[in-house]
Formats: C-alpha cells, structure tokens, sequence
C-alpha cells in the first residue's frame, strides 16, 4: 500500500475519536438518535480543525449498514450511533471511492454551470448508498451567480440528500445560505491537546521526541490538527536520532529560545555594550534582524502572561519552559517587562517604513538597557511657576507684533498678560508643550482619520503659544498634507479629546520655521506688495507693443490717440496681473497644491 501522510492515517473515523469538538459531536449523534437530522449543515472553523472530517462522519453514520434507517427514524438511546467501518458502505466512504458521498472544492468549481450540473445530479436516487451526500469545501470561493443558483435546492433538497458546506471564512458566506443551514463553529485546539496527541501519534509511530520539542511543534501549529501533525511528519524525516527543541526550531526557520533569552538577558543586565555585542553574534549566525525584533516582542509578552497569568502560562508553555521564563522574569521588574512589550511593538510597526531593521533592534534594545522610559510610561511635568509663565515672552511673529509688546512688560500682571496665562492652562492643570510630546504618540496611535495616522511618524510638537501649537512635519510635501481641513481638524479634535483644550493646530515644514503651510497658501493667492512686473512707465526704453502694431496698421510711425490709450493700463489692472502672475509662479514652483481656500 502507498505511504500515507500522517494526518491522513489518524484522521479520526468515530465521532469519539474527535478531539476538541464535543459541542459539534454530542450534536450530531444526539440528532442521528432522534431522527432529527438536518438536511444542510454549515462547519465553519480554522483550518485543520476537523471539518471535512466530520462531513464524513456523518455520512458514513448515514449510510452505515449496521445503523438502518438512522436519521430518519428515532433508535434507542442505548444504540452505538459511531459508523461500524467494517461494512462496505463504511469503508467506500473511508476510501473515498463511494459514488454518493461527493467531495466538491468549491474553489476549482467555483461557477454557475458547476452549480446548474449539481442541481441536475441531486434529482438522480443514489446508485450505492442509501442517501446521497455532497461535501462543498471552502464553499466561500463561488461566485454569487453560484449561491444564487443554490439557493432553491439547498432550501428544499430531495429527501435523499443532504447537504455539508465547510469554509473558513464564515463571513464570506451569504446570510441567504447561512440561513438554510445549521451552523457549527469549530474550535481550535489547545496546545495541551495538541501536545497530548502528538505524543500519542509519536509512540505508536516510533518518533522519539523530546516534551519540549513535542511543546514547541504544539505551539507551531497555532490550533491546528492537520499542521501538528504535517509538521511532526517533517521533523521526523529531518532528524534520524531523537528529535530536540533545536531541531524543530530549525525546521521552523524560527529563532531559538535561547537566542531570545540571551537577548532578553541582556536587557535586563542594563548593559548596552551586552546588547551590541549579542545582536553582532546572532546577525552574524544568520539571524534576520526584522524576525528577531518580532520574536523578541513575543518573548516579553510570554514574560508578561508568566507574571499575571502563571496559570494559564505552564498550560500553554509546559511546565519546563513555564520554569525558565519564570526564572527571567524574577529578574526584572514588572514595568520594565511592560514597557519592553511596548516599545517593540511600537518598533515594529515602523519596519515597513525604515530599510535597516538592524539599527530598529539595536535602538529599541539600548534604550530598554539604558533605562530611558518609553513615551507611554514618561512621568507627567509638573506645572510651571506661574512667574515664569508669564515672564517668558513668546516667540516674536510679524503677525503678533502688538502680542510680543505686551508680554515683554508681563510683570505688570495686565489684563493681556493673565488672558495669555489663562490660555496657556487646560481644565486641571498646565497645558506645557511638555505635556503634548509626551502624550503626542498615544494620541497619534489612537487616531481614526487615515491620512493623519499615515503622517504620525512625520509630525512633532513643536511650539505652543496660548493655544496655538506648531506642528513640524519632516517635509514640506507633509505639511501641506496637514494644512488640509479635514486632516488639521481631525489633528485639532484627538487634541481636544485628549487634552481637554480647544487647540489651533499650525503645520510648519521642517527648515521652515518662520512662516506656517496655512498661511503660505492663503498668501500665494493674494497679490503681492511690489508688483512682479513694473508699470509701462517704469520701463521707458521698452517699445510698445500696441503702439507698434497700431502704427503698422494705420502706415504712421507714431501711436494714434486709442493706442495710446491701450498702452498705459492702470494701476489697479497692474495689480491684478502682477497677483495672477504670482500665483501662476507659485503653482510652477509647487507652493500652490490644493487651489484657493474658499473652494
């Protein structure tokens, strides 16, 4: 006989030998009792989960000689309702070779016309079995023609058919057919089971292995039976000796454990020379900078899940490994483990945008070594003294002007000095530019509106006078970005709502800090103070062209009286063209990209 891959020789061929699912087993046997079963199911669940397992199931019960006339009539409690696989019914189906158990792959047979010659078959009696069964996998993938060509024969289907439609993505199905359908959701198995029973298939297979390797091929799987099983198949033809956690990392193409821990060592020593040091060494093995920097963050919230849940961690981890990251995290302090979850998280969101992840890992590990706090963990600034908040005068703007006057005389206490104090607080306390950094990157990741959350990297705080704050983008291609309403408003309300304060948001590019985006383009519309191109009477030696033409015109040499007239425009059409020329040099020079503001 052929080899057999290992998921195919244990798959289950009972309803008892199904793991993991007594909500969907217990279902089905109690409707097989009752002859109450119905004619269209829908399993839904992650891959490897048992789906099309138990779509065979249930049509080998259906069909079983030993169980006549189960499903449409009720039996005895006591009656064994698990298909006997001995019969020939049984054993076709198990074969895959029953004529009237029909497996479809809805992704290869995806179309109407498929849909049209199902509908023809299912009027036809069973040629072997007693009833027919159609198994439609990832029933997802066919077109809405298809489900529409469905529908009226999966609601009223012949009495000798039954429908088991299977997917993995329940959501993509639609209501229409969920509707004429029982639903079941599998579940994904826990690594307990998934440990349990590859240890089982292991011993009846001859596979020595190692508990932490059984662990580590368990966690791989990620709930999946058909996967812990593939995967135990894999490790067993690379590995002629016992197979070890080393030897499953390698297959995995996964970063070891202890290449994590040695990392994580490190960190905590707060040493960043140590850091640097074991980077190089583990770069230099062959590790990828980017897939250490995703290991490492899972590293520390295992960490985390040993700290506040031991529990659950010696369940998920087994009880060796549970022991050694319970050993690491005795050595840090609870928040440092926090903010190191934090930060590389945070780091890594920004791989897609930097091309050197190594430089990412390497900054992210010596700012934990070197004990500087991450953003969400900075303490709040105290607030200022009042003396010196009215004191310090803000920065000199042509705008402002009368502004800057009056706050250089601030120790009289005026009224202008204590309006500008009392913009300067927010409701309950100091409103500081201290403040708006610190929370500015909590702010900016709680954001809804796209364009700002796609600009967050590239703005930062940069003045706050009363309530106006100068943002600075790293270009000035950003901050026009910014200086659009609904980006700049949707900067100003996360503002408001975290702060509590209205705030005037100001983009300015980075380089230009003396004049804002906003008010750049609402000056490139405005004509200019010294006209870009001087009046006809500025320029005596210049010919006219009117004059010139006119004079070819009437054969004179001179200008008649209406060229003359035509020549000497005045001052306020001197004005009008000389804006419309600065515009047009702005819209050239690209000051000028989303038009006028009124528009």
């Amino acid at each position: 006989m052929a080899y057999l891959s290992l998921y195919r020789k244990y798959r289950s061929q009972t309803f008892d030998e199904l793991m993991g699912q007594q909500h969907v087993t217990q279902t089905l046997q109690n409707a097989l009792r009752a002859g109450r079963v119905a004619h269209a199911y829908l399993f839904c669940g992650p891959r490897g989960t048992g789906k099309t397992s138990t779509a065979r199931l249930l049509a080998k019960s259906l069909n079983c000689s030993r169980l006549a006339g189960i499903g449409q009539h009720p039996i005895p409690d006591d009656v064994d309702v698990n298909p006997c696989n001995v019969c020939d019914a049984c054993v076709r189906i198990t074969e895959g070779r029953s004529l009237d158990v029909i497996e479809i792959d809805a992704a290869s047979n995806r179309g109407i016309d498929d849909i049209k010659g199902l509908r023809e078959q299912v009027r036809y009696s069973p040629s072997q079995e007693r009833c027919k069964c159609y198994i439609v996998d990832e029933v997802h993938q066919l077109s809405s023609d298809a489900f529409n060509a469905l529908l009226k024969t999966l609601e009223e289907p012949p009495e000798h058919v039954y429908f088991v439609l299977a997917t993995t993505e329940a959501h993509r199905v639609p209501r229409t057919i969920v509707s004429r359908c029982q639903r079941f959701d599998f579940r994904s198995a826990t690594v307990q089971d998934l440990a349990a029973n590859l240890r089982h298939v292991a011993a009846r297979e001859g596979i020595r292995i190692s508990d932490e390797a059984l662990w580590g091929l368990a966690r791989a799987a990620s709930g999946s039976w058909r996967d812990s099983l593939s995967l135990l198949e894999q490790v067993a033809a690379y590995c002629t000796d016992e197979i070890t956690a080393e030897d499953v990392d390698a297959i995995l193409g996964a970063v070891e454990l202890p290449a994590l821990f040695s990392l994580a060592e490190a960190v905590a020593l707060r040493s960043p020379g140590e850091v640097f040091a074991r980077i190089n060494d583990l770069v230099a093995q062959g590790k990828e900078p980017r897939r250490l920097l995703t290991a490492l963050a899972s590293h520390f919230r295992d960490l985390l899940l040993v700290v506040t849940a031991p529990a659950h961690a010696a369940a998920r981890f087994g009880p060796e490994l549970a022991q050694r990251y319970k050993e690491q995290a005795s050595t840090m302090s609870p928040k440092l483990i926090l903010q190191a979850a934090d930060l590389l998280q945070q780091t890594e969101a920004q791989l897609r945008w930097i091309s050197d992840h190594r430089l990412l890992l390497e900054m992210a590990l010596v700012k934990l070594a070197a004990g500087e706090p991450s953003a969400a963990q900075q303490p709040q600034p105290q607030p200022a003294p009042v003396a010196a908040a009215v004191q310090e005068p803000p920065p000199t703007t042509p705008a402002r002007a009368p502004t800057t006057r009056s706050s250089v005389s601030a120790p009289r206490h005026d009224k202008a000095g204590s309006e500008r104090q009392s913009r300067a607080t927010d409701t309950g306390g100091n409103l500081t530019l201290e403040a708006i950094k610190s929370k500015w990157p909590q702010m900016m990741a709680r954001t809804t509106n796209g364009s700002l959350k796609g600009l967050g990297p590239r703005l930062s705080p940069m003045e706050l006078t009363g309530r106006r704050l100068k943002v600075r983008a790293t270009s000035r291609v950003f901050a026009r970005v910014l200086a659009v309403d609904d980006t700049r408003k949707a900067l100003e309300a996360a503002l408001k709502e975290t702060f509590g304060a209205e705030i005037t948001v100001v983009p300015v590019a980075d380089g230009d800090v003396g004049a804002d985006v906003t008010s750049r383009r609402q000056s490139a519309f405005a004509a200019p103070e010294e006209p870009l191109v001087p009046p006809p009477e500025e320029m005596p030696d210049l010919p006219d062209p009117f004059s010139s033409v006119d004079s070819v015109a009437n054969g004179r040499g001179e200008p008649d009286a209406q060229a003359s007239s035509r020549s000497t425009p005045s001052a306020s059409a001197s004005s009008d063209e000389s804006a419309d020329l600065m515009r047009l040099a702005d819209l050239f020079n690209g000051t000028v990209m989303y038009g006028h503001e009124g528009e």
